[in-house]
């Protein structure tokens, strides 16, 4: 049952091979490490460095220019406040948080909860179930693997991703991408200006963009080379204006089976760019597309498509509404309508 303590400049603290260990730094250019059972490592400063082993484990700091590593572990927590942190867990029920700036924190394990608020941070929690991960900031970027994971962003210039089932990630601000991708039930939400948005792979995806100039909208997977992709239920919706492409369905090369169901795509806005509903078909390709269906209200759209190349396509519907329309390339019934 150890314990080992500082207060001071330029100091180092070791506290090995133990049970209950213990190690407490408050000052400046201080390094901390602690290994064991029940270890716990906490530092007040600038420059410092901190570490636990074990099982049952802490690790906290409060400063400048920090690093915190949790490693080999049951139940880690690395908390770092202040600036320029990189904070590093691993293990089973773990945890990292940093508030400031320019920190980087990941997780590993199995319930992992990973946070940031503050700028220029990034976040990783990896090799999980049921991972989450928060940033609150700008030029952040979320990356979570696992099943049910979730990854949220506010702020602006963001990057979120989302593997494995039952996926949510979303994103509000500016200049930002989110991804869900891998799974069941995947969602993506992007709410600002310039965004990207992609729901990919598995059975009820979802993306939605509501704002201004964003990149393309996409539900579905591609599938290239022996791979057969299904997606079901699946739609893709945008909100705002100057919106390039909205996809729903998955693209198909070489010798991939892609079968759609119910999907379809909205766009309500003007000087939108491609909309279709459906999937490519190239090659030894079979796509088949039931009640996809692709709808456009606003001015100035260039294509809709409700299907693409002659596959199998039941009651598609591609439909217009609004002035100075592109393409409608229907299956079983187009609509255009461009009053005067």
């Amino acid at each position: 049952m150890n314990f080992a303590g500082l207060v001071g400049n330029g100091n180092q603290v070791g506290v090995v091979d133990g049970f209950g260990n213990r190690a407490w730094v408050f000052g400046d250019g201080n390094v901390a490490q602690v290994s064991g059972l029940f270890t716990a490592a906490s530092t007040f400063g600038s420059g410092s460095s901190v570490s636990t082993g074990g099982y049952v484990n802490f690790a906290g700091l409060v400063g400048n220019g920090n690093q915190v590593g949790v490693v080999d572990g049951f139940g880690n927590r690395a908390w770092a406040f202040g600036d320029d942190n990189v904070a590093q867990v691993g293990g089973l029920l773990t945890a990292a948080s940093t508030f400031g700036s320019g920190n980087s924190v990941s997780t590993g394990g199995y319930v992992n909860f990973a946070g940031l608020v503050g700028n220029g941070n990034q976040v990783g929690v990896v090799d999980g179930f049921g991972n989450r991960a928060w940033v609150f900031g700008d030029d952040n970027v979320a990356d979570v693997v696992g099943v049910v994971t979730r990854a949220l962003t506010l702020g602006s210039g963001n990057s979120t991703g989302a593997g494995g089932t039952v996926n949510f990630t979303g994103i509000l601000g500016n200049n930002n991408q989110a991804g869900a991708i891998d799974g069941i039930g995947n969602g993506a939400w992007v709410f600002g200006d310039n965004n990207a948005a992609h729901a990919g792979g598995g059975y009820f995806n979802a993306a939605t963009v509501l704002g201004n100039y964003n990149s393309p909208v996409g539900v579905g997977a591609n599938g290239t080379g022996s791979v057969a992709r299904t997606n079901i239920a699946n739609f893709a919706t945008v909100v705002g204006n100057h919106n390039s492409t909205v996809t729903v369905g998955a693209n198909g090369n070489d010798a991939v089976a892609n079968t759609n169901i119910g999907t379809f795509a909205t766009v309500l806005g003007s000087n939108n760019g491609m909309v279709t509903a459906g999937a490519d078909g190239s090659g030894a390709v079979a796509n088949a597309n039931v009640g996809t269906i692709a709808t456009v209200l606003g001015n100035n759209n260039s294509g809709v498509q409700a299907s693409v190349a002659g596959q199998t396509n039941i009651a598609t519907v591609a439909t217009v509404l609004g002035d100075n329309n592109g393409g409608c390339w229907p299956v079983l019934m187009a609509t255009s309508i461009s009053p005067r």
